[in-house]
């Protein structure tokens, strides 16, 4: 069914669970603020959030990104 309509899909498909670690290093690197991250863990997202959310982790520049998806845009210094 991971092409029929929202709506439809079974409850397994829109709500999987999510589980994120980050090492220092790379939090440091990609100035990305854990407690911050932390805060945010309470929320509700979607497999919607996963792309862009990647490319925003890893600055990646392109006009498909939206940074409203993106988990990790609030949380970085260069917010």
């Amino acid at each position: 069914m991971h092409g029929a309509p929202y709506f439809i899909a079974p409850s397994e498909q829109r709500h999987a669970p999510f589980m994120l670690w980050l090492s220092a290093g790379f939090r440091d690197r990609f100035a990305i603020d854990n407690d911050c991250l932390a805060a945010r863990s309470g929320q509700q997202f979607s497999h919607d959030n996963v792309f862009h959310s990647v490319l925003g982790m890893l600055n990646i520049n392109t006009a498909v990104y939206n940074p409203a998806l993106d988990i990790f845009n609030a949380c970085t210094n260069g917010h």
